[in-house]
């Protein structure tokens, strides 16, 4: 999921006392006859303000039958969405945000407004609808050859818990003053609290913005730990155009400042902002069905943070946490010891080999077990997903279990029909979602289309729907772990994809406990974000269709630009548990963890492994 030579820089003037018109601000053009051209920012500085910005933007033009092409695949596609009717009228849920989206009846409002009078107006208002779904799977993306930007303010927020037990938001960072400001430097706000953001309350604003614009989770206290880190810096293909060309804060006792947005271009190659870059198609490729990932939007912006400012993310083999031991690490994962804890931090479930990571986790349970070190912390922060059948082996070494697979199903609609019924011929054995893809609970092979029907009629969002039997995924050979650790599961709610099955697996399960960092001051979290089931892309759809030699209207065609559409195929329930029977996904169950920590930021990780242990003692009482 994921140049051009430097001809030199005009900075920002800034006043930081005065109001600024961020449209007059001069900026550098391209010497080339282009005026819309950004080149790749980490070849040239080059940046461009709000008022270049939007009026390269507003001359992107479209044509109708284009914009009505998108809202029919879109559409076609959609229909095999397996929360297109649940997120209707969501079930009511103690600690998660109410969802009530109608999909198609929203494609259709867009339609009704074609022809838009410019691109970017259209491609906001499709987002618009698949960021209130708040489910990372399903997202349509903007055309990335015309809006890959990042908007920025120059600095980094955190929260914290004032003298007054007041959660406020403070400035973490300035890490980009120098190269946009006209040099001025910005780290003297550093460490202040922001009291205000265009005169209303920073703390309540941060908060609005997550819940309006955040899409990465259900929880309100993920969405406010994702806005942190997003707030001030949005990617324009998965965010609005910022409405209004500064930003006003009050910080600290320093007069009000008025701050304009900058945007930057993140790749590596030059964009052109403007109706050519409609034509721009990306090559064909497409992600492994069996992933269970979400787009790397947020570990992209956050390495482009990392690029200016070193401080921003823990550094775990910093010689500041003398503390911590180095034992094993692969690509995605290491660990630790730390006094009489062990430590495996998982940055996501997709290695460069399978085998090497799970060599780390099986020799720092060994290390454990010849030591006699049973406390073991999964550090699963930021964790987007990746490979299920990964997730599931790790459980099998941390907890003898034998088969940890959740059940799982689909929704019928005329596309997924068309499909599956193709490629239950026999010539087709062995393709992706082929009968022999699937297996049923007692784990044994599908040979025809009994799997998908004819099915059991659920009734979600008030509207019955047939969805296929219950099917394994059947990617596990039975592993046995070493005896049981004392395991805690830390995130910050942002543990996501095969990261939220592999936890509330174990939480549920195994009975593992949980504790959450941030979030907002005195509410519950959960400790995990859009199981979902599995990922797909349409283009990937389109793909097989292609290999099966398939015609028909039920089919979406390809998107006449850049633009990208990924979607929850499969829906992933709780466990097998004798005569219980979930009435509601995985997805739409509210599981909050066990202990929570409001604090959002520490000097270095074993501060925070530290603060963490002090639960190990209340699980052994």
């Amino acid at each position: 999921f994921d140049g051009m030579k430097s001809f030199g820089l005009i900075l920002v003037f800034l006043s930081i006392f005065l109001l600024v018109d961020a449209t007059k601000i001069p900026i550098l053009l391209d010497s080339s006859d282009d005026p819309c051209l950004l080149p790749s920012f980490s070849s040239t500085r080059q940046f461009w303000s709000y008022g270049q910005t939007f009026s390269c933007m507003k001359g992107i033009m479209s044509t109708t039958s284009d914009q009505q092409s998108v809202i029919t695949s879109i559409s076609k596609t959609m229909t095999s969405y397996v929360f297109r009717d649940i997120v209707r009228d969501s079930p009511t849920s103690a600690g998660l945000l109410p969802i009530s989206v109608d999909i198609q009846g929203s494609l259709q409002a867009i339609n009704n407004q074609i022809p838009y009078s410019a691109d970017f107006l259209f491609q906001q208002d499709i987002t618009k609808i698949f960021r209130a779904l708040k489910d990372p799977h399903t997202l349509y993306t903007k055309p990335e050859a015309c809006y890959s930007l990042y908007a920025l303010q120059p600095f980094t927020l955190s929260s914290r818990i004032d003298s007054n037990a007041n959660q406020v938001i403070y400035i973490k960072s300035a890490p980009y003053a120098p190269e946009f400001w006209n040099g001025m430097n910005f780290t003297q706000y550093v460490g202040q609290t922001i009291q205000t953001i265009n005169g209303a309350d920073a703390m309540q604003t941060v908060q609005d913005y997550s819940i309006e614009a955040g899409f990465i989770s259900k929880d309100r206290g993920t969405l406010f730990n994702y806005a942190l880190r997003k707030y001030l810096m949005r990617s324009l293909v998965l965010d609005d155009f910022p409405s209004t060309n500064t930003l006003r804060y009050q910080i600290g006792d320093f007069p009000e400042i008025s701050i304009p947005w900058v945007f930057v271009n993140p790749t590596t190659a030059n964009l052109s902002i403007s109706s050519e870059c409609l034509s721009i198609k990306p090559k064909a490729s497409w992600s492994d069905p069996s992933s269970h990932s979400l787009l790397r939007d947020f570990h992209q912006s956050q390495n482009f943070v990392d690029s200016f400012n070193s401080d921003s993310t823990f550094n775990l083999n910093s010689t500041s946490n003398l503390k911590m031991t180095p034992l094993f690490n692969s690509t995605s994962i290491s660990s630790f010891v730390m006094d009489d804890t062990l430590i495996i931090k998982i940055e996501n479930f997709e290695p460069d080999n399978n085998t090497l990571f799970l060599e780390v986790v099986n020799n720092t349970l060994q290390y454990g077990y010849d030591n006699e070190l049973y406390d073991l912390i999964l550090d699963l922060r930021g964790n987007g997903g990746g490979d299920i059948c990964l997730g599931y082996q790790v459980i099998t070494f941390l907890t003898q279990e034998q088969f940890p697979e959740g059940r799982y199903d689909v929704i019928h609609s005329d596309l997924n029909s068309l499909l599956f019924t193709t490629l239950a011929e026999p010539q087709y054995a062995g393709m992706d979602f082929s009968p022999e893809s699937w297996q049923n609970e007692a784990d044994q092979p599908y040979t025809n289309i009994s799997w998908y029907e004819p099915g059991n009629v659920w009734t979600r969002g008030g509207v019955a729907s047939n969805y296929s039997d219950f099917v394994h995924l059947g990617c596990l050979d039975p592993t046995i772990g070493l005896p049981e650790f004392y395991l805690l599961i830390l995130t910050d709610g942002l543990c996501g994809s095969t990261c939220a099955v592999f936890s509330s697996h174990l939480g549920q399960a195994d009975h593992v406990q949980s504790v959450v960092v941030g979030g907002i001051n005195n509410q519950d979290q959960q400790y995990f974000s859009f199981p979902g089931g599995e990922v797909m892309q349409m283009d990937y759809f389109l793909q097989l269709a292609q290999e099966l030699n398939l015609s028909s209207s039920v089919l979406p065609s390809p998107f006449p630009n850049s633009a990208s559409l990924t979607f929850a195929f499969q829906e992933i329930y709780t466990w097998n548990f004798p005569g219980e029977f979930p009435e509601y996904p995985l997805e739409f169950q509210y599981r909050p963890s066990t202990y929570r920590l409001f604090e959002w930021d520490w000097e270095s990780p074993s501060d925070l492994y530290s603060d963490v242990t002090q639960f190990f003692a209340s699980k052994k009482k």
